[in-house]
Parts: C-alpha cells; sequence; structure tokens
C-alpha cells in the first residue's frame, strides 16, 4: 500500500495514525449527528407526524495519510 492498493477507513480512531502505513480515513461528525437525531426525535415527541428529515449538506472531511495515493497512470 499505497502502491498498489489505496485503503481507507472510516471513524477515525485514534489508532489510524499509528498503523503503518497510517491509515487515511473519513472523519464523520457523530456527535452533531446525534444531536440532530436528539433534535429530530424531540420535534415528533412535540408535534407528532410533522417532523421532516432535513440532511444537512455536509461532507466528513478525509484526513488523508499514508495509506492512500492518487491512481497511477
Amino acid at each position: 500500500m499505497p502502491e498498489d492498493v489505496s485503503v481507507v477507513g472510516i471513524d477515525d480512531v485514534p489508532a489510524a495514525r499509528y498503523l503503518r502505513p497510517a491509515l487515511t480515513t473519513i472523519a464523520p461528525d457523530f456527535d452533531r449527528t446525534a444531536a440532530d437525531a436528539v433534535t429530530m426525535l424531540i420535534r415528533e415527541i412535540t408535534d407528532p407526524g410533522r417532523t421532516e428529515l432535513i440532511l444537512p449538506d455536509r461532507e466528513p472531511p478525509l484526513i488523508v495519510r499514508e495509506s492512500s495515493a492518487p491512481p497511477r497512470r
């Protein structure tokens, strides 16, 4: 890696940076996702049937490390 294949993980666990090669990873904002879910739940409890699921236009950050590389030509 990454000469033949790139590897990307998800969750950016602390160990990802210490692996060899260090793991490229996606770091979703789980705290924000949980807060959005709780907000939706409270809205559904206080006004049943009127809750809309609107997902924000947020892309989780990609943390590039040693386990990925651009494609070969």
